[in-house]
């Protein structure tokens, strides 16, 4: 969204550049879905049968958050995970574009494609290549999470 766009661009104008800075950016202002989706998932699987069972039979919190609550979570998060990685490169392909990404000599192909595209009409391969590497990057990580959502769906069942 515009907002998280805006927060994203601040963020890495403000703090100093470093290899650790886009990671933190976008921890910061990702954390939240992860945040939303972890609770959502709680909030289902405090109500039934199995952990109102534990409860009775009075299973410490630890207990009940260990064995019941984490299996259940885990699968949506490392799916969450898989799919906000190809975020996080487009993300920092942007910022590096923008000329707000990693420092150099630390190689990025946000700043390739921005340091090339004045000679897009001499040599478009230059252009092309980590653009294409983005997409690549990008389409794999969300392959690599919609198959997770289908292995872990058909075990959850």
């Amino acid at each position: 969204t515009m907002p998280t766009l805006l927060l994203l661009i601040v963020l890495a104008t403000v703090l100093p550049p470093s290899l650790l800075t886009i990671p933190l950016v976008i921890g910061v202002v990702g954390w939240t879905t992860f945040a939303r989706t972890v609770r959502g998932e709680v909030l289902s699987l405090r109500e039934r049968d199995y952990l109102l069972a534990a409860r009775a039979l009075g299973a410490s919190h630890a207990r009940i958050i260990v064995r019941h609550l984490l299996p259940g979570v885990l699968p949506g998060v490392v799916v969450l995970a898989a799919l906000g990685m190809s975020g996080a490169i487009g993300i920092d392909a942007g910022l590096s574009y923008l000329g707000l990404g990693v420092p150099l000599p630390t190689p990025s192909w946000g700043r390739m494609v921005s340091e090339v595209q004045t000679y897009f009409a001499v040599a478009p391969w230059l252009v092309v290549l980590p653009g294409v590497a983005v997409s690549l990057a990008v389409i794999g990580f969300n392959l690599v999470g919609y198959g997770l959502i289908d292995l872990l769906g058909e075990r959850r069942g």
